[in-house]
């Protein structure tokens, strides 16, 4: 993580404070508009993607909101922010919309490494519409993370937008402050694994293809645990993860899932 979570909890007692002044900052940089290619490092307002974009090898900052989508005709909004960015900071909140995909923090192998660099810091939240498929690896959050429909439909095909890789979506290593929601995507393959959530998570009427999917391991939930309708059903998976530790109640599917440790 590139702030420590004792570090992140206390800036709440600064909030206001810091709402002032990234709201100014905000309005001292111009917004990006990127419609394919590379974003160059440096520091912006909000940041609008419309194709395939990735941030530069080098120290990026947003004083305002990242929306993937609305990308044109024929084309597919992409934001691969993973492994290649030193140090990446939105004050600000992450939209992803209908038939795009998000790629925050760190791609696992095959189609990359999380070796090179931590995740983004995130002031706000995360959220998708309908998206082809949001990957958070390693980030803090201080918000909520809500990924909501989508999926690209049930079915493990190869996708060439992910190397080659079926459409999938993935929460795993994140520091997230707020509340977990992950309903009705259909997809290959989703998991929420090892991740410390202060809120509550919900996982509910979601459809994989792959039989191992509706992972939920390793994790500290801080609150409740709540799990139903999910075919399959949440389960510990081939993942070697533990169960998790539930500071509230688990219950649904994920009943037999909590315990554990932190």
């Amino acid at each position: 993580m590139k702030l420590l979570r004792c570090t992140a909890i206390a800036l709440v007692a600064f909030g206001a404070g810091l709402f002032t002044v990234h709201h100014a900052a905000a309005a001292s940089y111009a917004s990006y508009t990127c419609t394919g290619g590379t974003i160059p490092a440096g520091t912006y307002g909000s940041l609008y993607v419309r194709g395939p974009c990735q941030p530069a090898s080098g120290d990026s900052t947003f004083y305002g909101n990242i929306t993937v989508g609305n990308a044109r005709p024929g084309t597919t909004a992409e934001f691969d922010a993973s492994s290649q960015v030193p140090d990446f900071e939105v004050y600000g909140s992450v939209l992803v919309l209908t038939n795009s995909i998000a790629l925050i923090g760190c791609r696992p192998p095959p189609q990359g490494s999380c070796s090179a660099y931590g995740g983004a810091y995130i002031s706000g939240s995360v959220s998708s519409r309908a998206a082809l498929a949001v990957i958070l690896v390693d980030n803090e959050i201080e918000g909520g993370v809500s990924l909501g429909g989508g999926g690209g439909g049930v079915n493990c095909n190869s996708n060439a937008l992910l190397g080659g890789s079926p459409l999938y979506s993935d929460v795993t290593d994140n520091y997230i402050a707020g509340n977990v929601v992950i309903s009705g995507l259909q997809t290959c393959w989703f998991g929420v694994i090892d991740n410390y959530v202060d809120g509550n998570t919900t996982v509910s009427y979601n459809r994989s293809a792959d039989p191992d999917s509706t992972e939920i391991a390793s994790n500290y939930f801080n609150g409740n645990l709540s799990c139903f309708n999910n075919s399959p059903p949440a389960q510990l998976g081939d993942s070697g993860g533990s169960p998790n530790y539930v500071g509230g109640t688990a219950s649904g599917e994920c009943a037999g899932l909590g315990g554990g440790g932190p």
